[in-house]
Formats: C-alpha cells, structure tokens, sequence
C-alpha cells in the first residue's frame, strides 16, 4: 500500500544519500586539512559550516534509517529485561551529559517482556534521550521510569519535569519530522517518537503522551505480559 512505498522509499533515498554525503564532507576536511594556511578565514569558516552541515545530515539520515528499518523489520522474539535495558540506556546517555545533576529513578524492579531486544533498546534510548534533553534547563533534572500491569499489558512509562508542550498539538508528536520546540532550542530530528509508535505497534502495544507547558512530560508504552 502507499504508506509501505513510502517507507521503502525513505529507506533507499536515506541509504542512497549517504555516499554523496560522505564525499561534500571528505573533501571539506581534505581541503581544510591540507590546505589551512592557504586559506582566509571566511572559507576556513564556511568549510567548517559545511562540515557541520553534513554532520547533521548524516545524524538526520541515521534517524530516517532507524525509522524505515522499524518499519520493515521483522520481530525477533526473545526474553527481554526491561530492568538492565532501562539501566543501560540511561548510563549511555547521562555519560554525555557531563555534570549535570539528575536524578534518575526506577519504581521498583521492572518486568521481563516478550519482545525484540534491538528494537526495544532504541524505544528506550529514545524515550531517556528526550527525558534528558528536555530537562536541561533545570537546575535538578527529575526523570522517572515505572510499569504497571493491568488486564495482561505491561505499561512502561517515563516521566521527565522538563519543559513539556501544550497538549492541543499532542496528535502531531508521532508522526515523522514533528517537533514541538525549534531546532535552536533543543536539538533533534522529529523521527525519535515515530519510531517509538512504529516500534510498540508492532508489539502490539500503544504510545501514549501527556504533558504540561514548563511542568514536564510522561510518555508511555504498552506491551502484552509474558503469559
């Protein structure tokens, strides 16, 4: 149907863009690198600017990826820890953040679920990744992950005090290239929670958001319990 071809398009032109990529940016470096006390500093700084430029392509192009592979991929079922994933994906995340003060909270231990192992942890990293960036403005980061089970579904949040949004634009946040703050604000690619639908859906669970301007925001995510 249209939405597959659209999904496999995005796939090829996201692979395909790559390579042209790679070399703009190889050749800014080349000429950067070998070239330097040649050059005035207005091309050494549009070089830079271009070199920039391509980094945040190629970032962007790995979000589209991600994106199309969730789409097609299909699930490998394992055991899953979600305890050690969350763990784990915090640990990655908070090592970039220098030292902010955060404070980083399980509600007792969590389940172990039926599910795919790589593409729950990028549910996960994109859910803590979000939570952390979106409190950086606070002089105490509060980020908080619980789970509850109610009629044979796990339900797994993650709540942040972070800016939030206004929820009358909430029914735009999942789909591909939404953003509810400006690229100078806060960085990002407006994939993260399209993939995180994609991803639950195929689960056969749900995305759930709420939030409040300057309070924060819980999202959250539903799975079938291991029967």
């Amino acid at each position: 149907d249209a939405i597959k071809e659209l999904e496999a398009f995005t796939y090829t032109v996201s692979h395909d863009l790559k390579s042209p990529l790679r070399a703009i940016d190889y050749y800014a470096k080349f000429i950067l690198e070998d070239y330097q006390h040649e050059l005035n500093g207005h091309v050494t700084d549009t070089l830079i600017k271009i070199r920039n430029v391509c980094s945040s392509m190629f970032s962007l192009i790995e979000k589209l990826l991600q994106y199309a592979v969730a789409a097609e991929a299909q699930l490998e079922l394992s055991t899953v820890d979600m305890d050690k994933l969350f763990r784990a994906a915090y640990q990655e995340i908070a090592a970039a953040e220098g030292g902010r003060d955060i404070i980083f909270n399980i509600e007792g231990t969590l389940p172990k679920v039926q599910g795919d192992a790589v593409l729950l942890k990028q549910v996960v990293s994109n859910l803590l990744c979000n939570a952390v960036k979106f409190t950086r403005s606070r002089e105490k980061a509060l980020i908080k992950v619980a789970c509850s089970n109610k009629t044979g579904r796990y339900k797994f949040s993650v709540t942040d005090n972070g800016v939030g949004f206004d929820m009358a634009y909430a029914s735009k946040l999942f789909g591909i290239f939404q953003r509810m703050h400006t690229q100078k604000s806060f960085e990002g690619s407006g994939v993260g929670l399209a993939t995180v639908k994609k991803i639950i859906e195929k689960h056969h669970g749900n995305v759930d958001i709420e939030s409040k301007e300057n309070q924060g925001t819980t999202v959250s995510f539903t799975i079938p319990a291991i029967s």
